[in-house]
């Protein structure tokens, strides 16, 4: 076996427990780290609710965890802010405004 092959999806592999790291608040990510993988994960398709899964164990429930991905979304995509809607949607219903 050639060693690229064997190395490609290690790579992969390695880039994907990053990412779940950072958004999780794993591997001591910072707020920033946090911000750029949430929105990476947004820009990727994946749908808000099933970001808010994956991290749920870190939040106290769904209105703390609402309020910091749209201070995420604010300072690092605010593009998603403003067009997703199940983003909005979720920071709406737990009392948030995505406007402001």
């Amino acid at each position: 076996m050639r060693l690229t092959t064997l190395t490609t999806p290690l790579v992969a592999l390695a880039a994907s427990a990053a990412l779940v790291l950072s958004a999780c608040g794993g591997g001591g990510g910072s707020d920033s780290s946090q911000a750029q993988a949430f929105c990476d994960q947004l820009a990727a398709g994946t749908d808000p609710f099933e970001i808010f899964q994956s991290m749920r164990d870190d939040f106290g429930d769904q209105t703390e965890w609402a309020a910091a991905a749209k201070e995420w979304a604010k300072s690092t995509c605010p593009d998603q802010l403003a067009s997703n809607e199940v983003l909005r949607n979720i920071i709406s219903n737990t009392g948030g405004d995505p406007d402001s």
